[in-house]
């Protein structure tokens, strides 16, 4: 049995082959018209190829279609380019009505507008095939643009449209059952009125043409989408062929030629489509709505039925409410059998004072009503009633009225109510300490401020003496008296409560005596208000002020004059408070610049901006202090405020910032001249790197020239050398070599002191590169016992960079290790890589001469040898690690080495990997 890939791509190859050979076909046709056919069905069976795939498939079943379609042009004779430009724009359009489509309804018609848009969307594509295929047509055909595209677009249109609701019907039906034989019978009579009115002897009445639009709305309104989609199919074939053979009313109709009428036959079946396809569904959707409705109306009827809550339906008619229906909740609410309710009155059966009939629906607009209601005869039972609005019939509307029984919690509410008023509103409404008692100083209860303040609980308190808890040990004999006796208990003053933890809270309290009544209990309310905090911050404030013998506090008033004078402000004036106070302020400061200096000051002049609410700002003046020379200080203003934002003094704050000033602007003197240090040096270093590059270029050149005399000499080139010329040559080439590489290194670490790489970073995989640099070391290696091990991962390590660089400072690290590892020893390579830190790592080991401890930090500066390779008179310029250095921090990495003098020495060269971007699946 077929699986649902095989089926569905078998549906796929017979809608790709049914649009090449209905493409054949039209156009074979059309040799007899002037343009084309009058209906091109290939581009139907093109969309719902679309459809019926896969998202992953539509670029290949796309591609198909355009394969299909260009194969069906060369088979109708068309030239090759025309073939492919014309395949293009029914391919394009294809696409385009797809995409639109998906967009807007997801691919599926499931409602009327649906229709619409598939039609808004069809249209879009047949514009963008009339357009493609008449500039085909133009160019390749020499035929007219205009009348061209105003035949393909309606073909196109047509096409789409009665052919494209097959693709998006997916399992949407209709209830037909049992309706075959009427299908069947309507389908054979449709036909058959298009049969006469599209065929032979058709155009002798013109009339017959309009036949089978009433068939088309008889099938709308009965049968499903699928049916009335393939009837259209089935007159769109009948119409086609009738219209393309000469036949029907439409060559009759005046039309000039073929085309013509071709044109108006796919109008024709456009304006068909266009009635029946929107009155198809929304027929569809009628059904839908009737059949909600019905079974929210059984929902409905069964939640009345089986509902707990009373209800009532009623009808309003001549002003009154009548009961139609109540449910057994009701019946047992009211005492009564529903049956007996049904009919009556509301009136008779509920008493709603507050119920408004003429504001409860009909013309006044309104909805509803809910307010308290009761029962006739049962005075204590006690509703709140809630009418709703269901349906308005001209003078007529229906209700529902709920009914909710509120007898009970009432009755509770009135008799807690007035225990619980005094209580809540004194206790839990209030921030202070507020702790109630009884006639004999037992706490009843206590609000939650006093748990804040002291650390008791409610329940720490309740049913103890207040005086056990919160009165401090030396006054509790004193309190419990003053309790006993109440008229004697102050009822304010300032007093101490200790909390939890022992410390001793200032507050100031007051108390008051509360009875409901003669006889009734006598209460005791004690609030307070903790002033702790305040009373230490204005001890600290005062103890601050005459602290602050080097900082300056001066308060003035609104006009400026001193109110404040801290003894700060008496050591920096040198003039008492007693002889400060009541002097203006500015008659002390004078401004800083010299050119303003004479000017009078005001007290605008001090504050931000001349505003009395702005921000503080700081400033310096000259101080004129008593007997002395003018100080410099920086001084803030500050208005000050009260709680409701409103400035009511202001407060200054100054120090003495004299010889703070006097060592700034020396510090600027010597960062002026430092500057002009530091740009001296930079245009030393760049005169020494355009030096060391001058030389390098000079001496590459005359090398150069000399590596290849002697190559050539060696070579036989001049004539054979004897061996002790030959020996002569070889020591030319290889110091000549020597010397090029050394202007070479000297030359890069130039370019890269003056920023003057040039090389384009690329992606690259590090193992190649290690393995360029393990081949530059085989000839290195060649001769010498010196046992090798190269690791390089099975995975690739991706890095960006320059792999020529790259590969020199890695062939550097291996050429370093073989030269100063003795024969019998051993050098090798490991590469590896830590995605979890985005890193590659290449360490390069031997067990050679080894560096000590104390050269380590040096073996990276240029020049650098060090003491055992000195000794030892081994070759080298103290370039390589220098080089190795600056090629990797180039590369945003970084460079480490350990080493064990006589052991050997490990170089680990640590780069960031190269950031691949992620892939997400489908």
């Amino acid at each position: 049995m077929p699986t649902e890939t095989t089926r569905r791509r078998l549906l796929l190859a017979g809608l790709v082959a049914a649009a090449y050979a209905s493409g054949v076909g039209a156009l074979l046709a059309a040799s007899s018209l002037d343009v084309t056919v009058s209906w091109w069905p290939a581009a139907g069976f093109g969309l719902l190829a679309l459809l019926a795939c896969q998202p992953r498939e539509r670029p290949w079943t796309a591609l198909l279609l355009l394969v299909a379609w260009a194969a069906a042009n060369l088979t109708a004779g068309r030239p090759p380019l025309l073939s492919v430009l014309f395949a293009l724009g029914n391919t394009a359009e294809a696409v385009v009505v797809l995409v639109l489509l998906l967009r807007w309804t997801g691919g599926r018609l499931r409602r009327l507008v649906d229709t619409w848009l598939l039609v808004v969307a069809s249209a879009a594509g047949a514009v963008v095939a009339a357009a493609v295929v008449a500039v085909g047509y133009t160019v390749g055909l020499d035929r007219p643009f205009g009348p061209t595209a105003l035949v393909i677009g309606p073909a196109h249109l047509a096409s789409l449209v009665l052919l494209g609701p097959l693709g998006m019907l997916g399992d949407v039906r209709r209830g037909t059952a049992g309706r075959r034989g009427e299908v069947a019978l309507h389908t054979g009579l449709l036909l058959l009125v298009a049969a006469l009115a599209f065929g032979p002897g058709g155009d002798l009445l013109p009339g017959l043409g309009l036949l089978p639009l009433p068939l088309l709305v008889w099938a709308a309104a009965r049968f499903e989408v699928r049916t009335v989609v393939l009837q259209l199919v089935g007159l769109a074939v009948v119409v086609s062929v009738g219209t393309a053979a000469g036949w029907g009313p439409f060559p009759v109709l005046g039309a000039a030629n073929a085309t013509t009428a071709g044109l108006v036959s796919q109008v024709y079946l456009i304006c068909a489509a266009l009635i029946a396809l929107p009155l198809v569904q929304a027929m569809r959707e009628r059904e839908q709505a009737l059949t909600r409705t019905a079974a929210s109306e059984r929902v409905f009827r069964r939640s009345f039925t089986e509902s707990r809550v009373p209800v009532l339906l009623v009808h309003r008619r001549q002003g009154r409410l009548w009961v139609a229906e109540a449910n057994p909740a009701t019946a047992r609410l009211l005492g009564r059998p529903a049956h007996e309710l049904v009919g009556r009155g509301v009136e008779e059966l509920l008493t709603s004072p507050g119920l408004d009939l003429d504001g409860a629906g009909g013309s006044s607009g309104a909805e509803g009503w809910s307010g308290d209601m009761g029962v006739v005869g049962q005075p204590r039972t006690r509703l709140e009633g809630i009418l709703s609005l269901l349906d308005t019939a001209g003078e007529q509307a229906s209700y529902s009225l709920h009914l909710i029984d509120l007898t009970q919690p009432l009755e509770l509410q009135e008799r807690l109510r007035a225990e619980r008023t005094y209580t809540r509103a004194v206790i839990d409404t209030a921030s202070s300490l507020i702790v109630v008692t009884d006639e004999h100083g037992t706490v009843i209860a206590a609000n939650p401020a006093t748990s804040q303040m002291t650390g008791y609980s409610a329940e720490d308190l309740v049913g103890r003496p207040i005086w056990e808890t919160l009165v401090p040990a030396h006054q509790r004999l004193r309190f419990s008296e003053l309790v006993a006796h109440l008229p004697s208990l102050p009822r304010s003053g300032e007093t101490t409560v200790m909390t939890r933890d022992g410390e001793h809270r200032s507050v100031v309290f007051s108390n008051a005596v509360h009875t409901n009544g003669p006889g009734e209990p006598v209460t005791l309310v004690f609030s307070a208000t903790d002033v702790t905090d305040a009373r230490e911050s204005a001890g600290l404030v005062r103890h601050l002020l005459r602290s602050a013998t080097t900082m300056a506090f001066v308060g003035t008033d609104l006009d400026g004059r001193i109110t404040l004078f801290n003894p700060g402000a008496e050591r920096l004036l040198g003039l008492p408070a007693a002889r400060a106070e009541g002097r203006l302020l500015t008659d002390f400061l004078q401004r800083v610049e010299a050119a303003d200096a004479d000017a009078p000051l005001t007290l605008t002049d001090l504050l931000a901006g001349g505003g009395s609410e702005l921000a503080p700002e700081t400033r310096d003046w000259l101080l004129l202090a008593d007997g002395r020379s003018p100080l410099r200080i920086s001084m803030t203003s500050n208005p000050v405020t009260t709680g409701r934002g409103t400035v009511f003094a202001y407060l200054f704050v100054a120090h003495d910032v004299t010889d703070t000033r006097r060592s700034q602007e020396i510090l600027v003197n010597a960062l002026r001249r430092e500057r002009q240090v530091v740009a001296r040096l930079r245009e030393l270093d760049h005169a020494k790197d355009d030096f060391v590059s001058t030389v390098s270029h000079e001496l590459r050149t005359p090398m150069s020239s000399i590596i290849g005399s002697a190559e050539m000499l060696l070579d036989g080139l001049v004539g054979d050398l004897d061996p002790a010329q030959q020996q002569l040559v070889e020591v030319v080439e290889r110091n000549g070599a020597r010397l090029l590489s050394l202007a070479d290194d000297l030359l890069l670490l130039a370019t890269s002191d003056a920023g003057g790489r040039t090389e384009q970073t690329q992606d690259l995989d590090l193992r190649d590169v290690v393995r360029e640099s393990i081949a530059s070391v085989d000839s290195a290696l060649a001769g010498r016992r010196l046992e090798t091990c190269w690791d390089l991962p099975d995975q690739p390590v991706p890095v960006s960079g320059e792999p020529s660089h790259l590969e020199r400072a890695f062939t550097n690290l291996l050429t370093n290790a073989v030269k100063f590892t003795p024969d019998g020893g051993q050098v090798a390579l490991r590469l590896r890589q830590a995605p979890e830190h985005r890193t590659a790592l290449v360490e390069v080991t031997d067990t050679g001469l080894g560096i000590d401890a104390a050269e380590l930090d040096q073996v990276f500066d240029r020049f650098y040898r060090s003491a055992t390779v000195q000794e030892q008179a081994i070759q080298g310029t103290g370039l390589g690690l220098a080089i190795v250095r600056t090629i990797v921090e180039a590369h945003d990495g970084r460079i480490d080495v350990a080493s064990t003098p006589g052991q050997g020495s490990t170089f680990g060269v640590t780069l960031p990997l190269r950031r691949t971007p992620s892939v997400r699946p489908g």
